[in-house]
């Protein structure tokens, strides 16, 4: 997996622990640093902190409070043009779904470290 030039930062949430500590030393592995969140209304007061901060927004769909749909319309309406993954065990979210979301793009769990080093090398804006 490819070092990247600059160190890019992003904010991970899932509300699953065991998913978090995974993801965390997933993007230690990656070089990105990574701020994680188990809940989805700190990530809004986290991101909303310091919106310029993250390159990537990578959010689970199923959580308590507020879901990774809603986080994403209320991330974009920070700063529009953030690029943000939906991460999801469920099969039944398609692309049409999510772009309506204002999500950029899918992965469906579980996935490799390649599969999301893959994902993010395609999206976030060189």
């Amino acid at each position: 997996m490819g070092k990247h030039v600059k160190k890019y930062s992003v904010l991970f949430v899932d509300d699953d622990v065991t998913v978090a500590k995974v993801a965390h030393e997933l993007f230690e592995a990656l070089d990105l640093d990574a701020t994680i969140t188990t809940c989805s209304l700190k990530a809004l007061e986290i991101f909303n902190t310091d919106p310029m901060k993250f390159d990537l927004v990578i959010t689970d769909y199923e959580m308590p409070n507020l879901k990774g749909d809603g986080l994403a319309k209320k991330i974009k309406q920070m700063r529009n043009n953030v690029p943000i993954i939906l991460s999801t065990g469920n099969k039944n979210i398609y692309m049409k779904d999510i772009q309506s979301w204002g999500i950029d793009d899918l992965i469906i769990k579980p996935y490799s470290p390649e599969e999301i080093d893959g994902l993010i090398q395609r999206i976030i804006p060189k």
